[in-house]
């Protein structure tokens, strides 16, 4: 389905709109070549028999040249999975272990100098126990990256975004040439948008997003900028990694292992010092937080101050100590004068409290009817 207007001039420019989604898994080996794609297909077949794919799809899926633990480079094959909901859950990421990475490594095993280390993002079915014990006897040892909500710049993070940008541009020029030809986008279309090629509907030619963003050039590059090549311990030093003890008295787990290691430390520097050695040369103090998260308090002024000024979600949860911007006013608020609690309190009553009290029972008299005279 098209969605334009072309009667109206500078309009909106024609896109298709669909509700299809799919899951792609991408990455790179530790020398820098891509790993061979894995598609996560979505499909509404309750059985294994039922679950296809048209062949038109394998056209434009190129084979990806590669070594990974192989003695010579080969051409490997792009693999592919189908579920409901066109995403990665603990049994289809057991089946892409066993079928697409665990044939990448031919000599892999539990022994030392066998091993492969595997870094992962955060997602569904990374913690299945069953797939980490049958992987760990087989000698693939799967290391969790820092989750994604987090503002430390990742390996894969850049390479990522670059991917997702070339698929959306490939998929806007695509689009916009086939709407004269009155064409839609098929679901055979995403190999096309993915590994580039030429169209053969329209004659365009499209661009290898993978190919670019995954590169032996790319992979190296992006390394370097998250200080991962060469490899030492300077990402460490980084702010937003380093933990940082609070000046006021906090209770989280860091905290109070920053103040036990900087206890110990002068513990024994003093000890040193005390038997004639220079031990203020050992002496370090645990890194203090500059800026000390400002909690106000719900229903002020300060609060209200403390959220305009809060551009980013860490500033506004240190503006609201991760309390709801409108949080429950307190059943009885202190009152300015004594007569406001004895109010809302009389509010508070329910109906029957109510009917119960005395001044009613004496109305309630007055009520009755008086004989006629």
């Amino acid at each position: 389905m098209v969605f334009a207007a072309p009667g109206v001039p500078g309009g909106c420019t024609a896109v298709n709109k669909g509700s299809y989604k799919t899951t792609v898994i991408c990455g790179s080996m530790a020398a820098g070549e891509p790993i061979p794609p894995h598609f996560q297909l979505k499909t509404d077949a309750k059985t294994a028999e039922g679950q296809c794919v048209s062949i038109d799809w394998f056209r434009h899926c190129p084979r990806i040249r590669g070594q990974c633990s192989h003695n010579d480079t080969k051409l490997f094959l792009v693999t592919f999975g189908m579920n409901e909901k066109g995403g990665m859950n603990a049994m289809e990421l057991q089946k892409h272990m066993s079928v697409s990475t665990l044939p990448l490594h031919p000599d892999i095993c539990n022994k030392p100098g066998k091993r492969v280390l595997m870094k992962v993002d955060s997602g569904p079915g990374r913690m299945h126990v069953e797939m980490l014990a049958m992987l760990k006897l087989k000698g693939l040892c799967l290391m969790p990256w820092v989750p994604n909500t987090t503002q430390v710049t990742q390996e894969r993070d850049q390479s990522c975004g670059q991917c997702k940008s070339g698929c959306r541009k490939n998929l806007r020029r695509l689009s916009q040439a086939r709407q004269p030809w009155k064409k839609p986008i098929l679901l055979t279309d995403l190999a096309l948008l993915t590994f580039g090629g030429r169209d053969n509907v329209t004659g365009m030619k499209l661009d290898n997003a993978l190919e670019k963003s995954f590169s032996h050039e790319k992979n190296l590059s992006v390394w370097r900028r998250c200080v991962a090549v060469p490899l030492t311990r300077s990402p460490l030093q980084l702010q937003c990694v380093r933990s940082q003890v609070s000046e006021r008295s906090a209770h989280n787990k860091e905290d109070l292992l920053l103040r036990e290691l900087q206890k110990w430390n002068h513990c024994y520097s003093d000890f040193l010092v005390s038997n004639g050695h220079d031990g203020g040369q050992l002496k370090a103090c645990a890194p203090v937080r500059k800026t000390t998260p400002a909690i106000t308090v719900p229903n002020t002024k300060e609060r209200v101050k403390a959220i305009q000024k809060a551009k980013t979600s860490g500033q506004m949860f240190f503006a609201t100590g991760g309390q709801h911007l409108n949080p429950k006013i307190s059943s009885e608020p202190k009152p300015s004068h004594p007569g406001m609690l004895k109010r809302h309190r009389w509010r508070k009553q329910s109906l029957s409290d109510w009917t119960k009290s005395k001044p009613i029972k004496k109305q309630r008299a007055c009520w009755k009817r008086r004989p006629l005279i």
